[in-house]
């Protein structure tokens, strides 16, 4: 009956502790390549809406600036009256 009155023994506790920092380690891996996909879709976000504003504030005046027209007002010499011809 000598075991009634003996003290338990502590269980061993590194291995645990080990994987718990493991675990910790890979949460935190996770984490950071989240976080970097997310800043990696907010840049694109922001150009592509720079782009997007570019485009409406050049896009009219893009026509005009082709090689084709040297001249906006003469228009394109040398072309037939027809649409598409």
């Amino acid at each position: 009956m000598s075991f009634l009155f003996r003290t338990p023994k502590m269980p061993d506790m590194s291995k645990s502790i080990e994987m718990q920092t493991q675990a910790m380690e890979q949460q935190t891996a996770i984490l950071e390549k989240q976080e970097e996909q997310l800043l990696s879709q907010e840049q694109s976000a922001m150009k592509k809406a720079q782009a997007t504003a570019k485009a409406r504030r050049r896009g009219p005046y893009r026509l005009l600036l082709s090689s084709m027209r040297p001249d906006a007002q003469t228009g394109i010499k040398g072309s037939s009256g027809m649409l598409g011809g």
